[in-house]
C-alpha cells in the first residue's frame, strides 16, 4: 500500500463514527451507555433527529415547570440587557464579519445564571447526549440580536455546514416570534452526516447562497422554522442549514452547542464557580467540564 493511501486510511479511521466516540471519547461514550441503560428508552425528540437532523417544539412540548421557569428567567432578562446595550456602548459585542449580529451576553458567566441553569437544564442534556451517544459538553451560550440589512446574505445566512465537531447538536431558542419577515432558521433535512443526502461540493466553496444550492438540492427540500417566543429548536448543524436573514424587524436568539470532549475548538465561555460544582448531576458537571 502506498504512502498515500494510508494516510487516506488513516484519516478515515480517524473519522470514523466509532473511534470518535470510544476512542477520542472512551470515558464520556461509557457513562452515557451506563446512563441510557438505567434510563431505559429514547426521548421522542431524538429519533426525529436522527432521522431528519432537527425538531422543533413548543416549551410546553418539551420542558417540565422548572424548565419553564428557567426560561421565563431568561426572557425577563433580554429587555434588561436590551436596555443596558443601548445604555452602555462597552458592553456592545458586534461580531466583527457579521455585522448583522450583536451579542447581548459577556464571556464569563456564573453558576447561578438563569443562561446557564437553561443550558444544562437535565431536560436539554437528556436530549444532547442521548444524540451525540456521549455526555456531551456545553461549547457555547449566546444570545443575538439579528437586525434587519438592506445587503443581500452573507457569512452564516448562506447554507453552509459546522466543522466545530464530528457530531454537534445546537438548541436554538426564539425570544420574539419568528415568521418569514424576521429570518426563521433554515435546515435541509437528511443532511447531516449521518445521514443519506451529502453533497460532496458543498464543502467547496464552504458558503453558498441559494442559486447555488438549488443546482444540488431542490428547494422543495429546504425547510424554515418559524414558531411564536419561545420555540426552542434542536438540530445537529453538521447538516446544510443558513441562518435567516432579517428583512423587517429584529430577531432575538438564544443558542447553546453542545459538542464532545474531542472539539478542537475551545469553549466559548468561561465560569465562574466559587463552590465548585457540588449540587449539580453528573450529566450537568460533564457539560461544565472543559
Amino acid at each position: 500500500m502506498n504512502p498515500s493511501a494510508i494516510k487516506r486510511l488513516g484519516t478515515s479511521l480517524l473519522q470514523s463514527p466509532f473511534l470518535w466516540r470510544w476512542g477520542r471519547n472512551f470515558d464520556r461514550a461509557l457513562k452515557q451507555t451506563i446512563d441510557s441503560q438505567a434510563r431505559k428508552g429514547k426521548h421522542k425528540f431524538v429519533e426525529l433527529l436522527r432521522t431528519d437532523g432537527i425538531v422543533a417544539g413548543s416549551a410546553e412540548d418539551f420542558f417540565d415547570e422548572d424548565g419553564i421557569c428557567c426560561l421565563n428567567e431568561v426572557m425577563a432578562e433580554v429587555p434588561l440587557l436590551m436596555r443596558s446595550v443601548a445604555d452602555d456602548g462597552v458592553r456592545l459585542r458586534r461580531s466583527d464579519r457579521k455585522h448583522y449580529l450583536t451579542s447581548l451576553l459577556p464571556r464569563e458567566f456564573d453558576l447561578d445564571s438563569a443562561f446557564v441553569r437553561l443550558a444544562i437544564h437535565p431536560a436539554i442534556l437528556l436530549v444532547a447526549n442521548q444524540y451525540l451517544g456521549l455526555r456531551s459538553s456545553l461549547r457555547a451560550i449566546n444570545l443575538w440580536v439579528n437586525l434587519p440589512t438592506p445587503e443581500p446574505p452573507t457569512e452564516s445566512q448562506l447554507w453552509h455546514r459546522d466543522g466545530d465537531d464530528r457530531m454537534i447538536l445546537k438548541v436554538f431558542v426564539y425570544l420574539v416570534d419568528v415568521d418569514m419577515g424576521n429570518g426563521p432558521f433554515w435546515f435541509i433535512p437528511g443532511t447531516h452526516l449521518r445521514r443519506r443526502i451529502s453533497p460532496g461540493s458543498v464543502a467547496e466553496p464552504p458558503r453558498i447562497d441559494d442559486q447555488a444550492m438549488r443546482m444540488l438540492i431542490r428547494d422543495e427540500q429546504w425547510t424554515p422554522f418559524t414558531g411564536p417566543s419561545g420555540t426552542l429548536i434542536f438540530a445537529d448543524t453538521t447538516g446544510l442549514h443558513k441562518g435567516g436573514k432579517c428583512d423587517e424587524r429584529e430577531r432575538i436568539v438564544l443558542t447553546f452547542e453542545y459538542v464532545s470532549g474531542a472539539s478542537p475548538y475551545p469553549r466559548e465561555f468561561t465560569l465562574r464557580s466559587e463552590g465548585g460544582l457540588s449540587g449539580l448531576n453528573p450529566q450537568q458537571v460533564y457539560a461544565l467540564l472543559s
